[in-house]
């Protein structure tokens, strides 16, 4: 009797109003009118792709109906890889990969150190792996013709060792870490399959939004909700489309992930009439 009243209650979910609930559908039908004309105009071609450089045999790809044979020929992987190897060493191959031209404008009348500022920024990319994210998206833009990046800020905690003294003792001090609040600016690789975009527009800014569909496991959207990066609602596992996977598997792994999806762009101004407090938003004219 004692542990249940001690037993601490769980925080009860948000419910959604219902301008939530007409703006999700609102969202949700231009996104699905997207990724019809998406999948309709390249989605097999992307397929093919991938699996001509997985070396992922398909009877679709057959081209002619006496074609017997399995084999995939590694030209074309062999080919993909060189030429991305080729464009990772020019951009990576001299150890710096960007430059920042000192423009003498000082801030209130303090100079700025350019050169420091490069370093710093030479390692914040070095910690939120920069690098390698560049890698991932130049190498898809080889296979499926078109390379895409997320841009995600946050502030993330930074742990440095550090020491401080023991207050009223001598020649003591107390050996820890320092925390910190660093704010990280990371570079997420998006496969095509998973991006959504108007095609009324030409390039990103000419759109009217676009979004991210992908997996994602429970966990990250829990430990989002206890960020209060995302609202705490209910969720379960749920995974409807395979087509979404990183990769064409025999079987794709369903346990513990959910497809959420991300949206980047313009909503109408009266579905955000109840959002008063938030700020940065632009509506629709």
């Amino acid at each position: 009797m004692a542990d249940m009243e001690n037993e601490k209650e769980a925080p009860p979910f948000e419910e959604p109003t219902e301008n939530d609930k007409e703006l999700v559908t609102w969202v949700m039908d231009h996104v699905e009118r997207w990724r019809d004309f998406r999948d309709n105009n390249y989605m097999d071609s992307w397929e093919e792709y991938e699996r001509i450089f997985r070396g992922q045999w398909d009877a679709s790809d057959a081209t002619r109906d006496s074609e017997r044979s399995r084999i995939i020929s590694p030209a074309t992987q062999q080919a993909v890889e060189t030429s991305h190897a080729e464009i990772m060493e020019a951009i990576f191959g001299q150890g710096e990969y960007f430059d920042i031209k000192d423009d003498v404008k000082d801030v209130n009348g303090s100079p700025i150190d350019v050169e420091q500022l490069k370093q710093q920024m030479m390692e914040d990319f070095a910690k939120d792996k920069v690098r390698k994210s560049i890698d991932q998206i130049g190498l898809m833009a080889k296979i499926y013709g078109t390379g895409i990046g997320e841009l995600v800020v946050k502030t993330v905690k930074e742990y440095t060792p550090g020491t401080q003294a023991i207050p009223g003792v001598q020649g003591q001090a107390v050996i820890g870490v320092h925390e910190t609040d660093r704010i990280s600016v990371t570079l997420n690789p998006i496969n095509p399959k998973n991006f959504l975009f108007d095609p009324n527009g030409t390039s990103v800014d000419d759109c009217m939004g676009v979004a991210i569909e992908k997996p994602v496991s429970l966990h990250k959207i829990v430990a989002g909700m206890e960020a209060d990066i995302y609202r705490k609602v209910d969720i379960s596992a749920y995974m409807d489309d395979e087509t979404l996977e990183a990769t064409q598997e025999v079987r794709q792994y369903q346990d513990g992930k959910a497809t959420m999806l991300t949206y980047y762009g313009l909503v109408p101004r009266e579905y955000l009439d109840s959002l008063g407090e938030q700020k940065d938003v632009r509506p629709l004219p």
